[in-house]
């Protein structure tokens, strides 16, 4: 009896395990859907987070524009679900993200570089690793370097990041203390990683929020 309570508890085990780390797995009957199939897109979209929230699409050239709702969100749930749009659907370049005040576009390639290999188990693994959990998530600069805000704030001052002859570099929201770039599984200051393993202009294609002060203007 022993035996097979212990071999029901395994089953069980597997079970939840499976479910936990696969639960996109269903996607996959959607692979190769074409921006065309305009019906089979929506029950992509109707699968993935924010499925309530979400409105309407348009779809142009290779553009798939979507609409939501909410207003509790988060930039990492969005950006994972363009990654699983462009595992699925073969044409698809860029994915648009509208919502009613804030606008989030997603690249093909540059989602592309944020892993070795695209399928669903790694996109499930990268939204699972801890500072996902922990912190704020900015946006990547490509698969090794993550950016992240420790504090929930959302501050309204700005604060020089970076200087060079031409401009100065302000950050908004996010501060100075709390604005960090992991590299590798490392943990470092943002300020401390500008223009040595991070260019000051790759930051313009994520979400820190962030202004450029063209000298000549200031001094004219």
């Amino acid at each position: 009896m022993k035996k097979k309570i212990l071999i029901a508890a395994l089953l069980i085990v597997v079970f939840i395990t499976i479910n936990i780390t696969q639960k996109n797995s269903g996607l996959q009957i959607y692979k190769e859907t074409k921006l065309s199939d305009a019906e089979v897109i929506d029950k992509i979209v109707k699968r993935l987070e924010y499925k309530k929230e979400y409105k309407s699409k348009t779809i142009e050239d290779n553009t798939l524009r979507l609409d939501y709702d909410v207003e509790m969100y988060t930039y990492a749930k969005f950006e994972e679900n363009a990654s699983f749009l462009f595992y699925l659907i073969d044409d698809l370049e860029t994915v648009e993200i509208n919502l009613p005040n804030e606008k989030y576009t997603y690249k093909r390639d540059k989602t592309l570089n944020m892993y070795d290999e695209l399928t669903i188990k790694k996109i499930e693994q990268r939204y699972k690793k801890e500072p996902f959990k922990k912190y704020q998530y900015l946006g990547h600069i490509n698969s090794n370097i993550n950016l992240f805000d420790k504090s929930d704030l959302c501050l309204t001052k700005y604060e020089k990041l970076y200087e060079d002859d031409e401009a100065e570099y302000y950050i908004t929201c996010s501060s100075l203390d709390n604005a960090i770039a992991i590299i590798d599984d490392k943990e470092y200051k943002l300020e401390e990683t500008i223009n040595k393993q991070i260019d000051i202009n790759d930051l313009f294609d994520t979400n820190l929020k962030i202004e450029k002060r063209d000298k000549n203007e200031n001094n004219s």
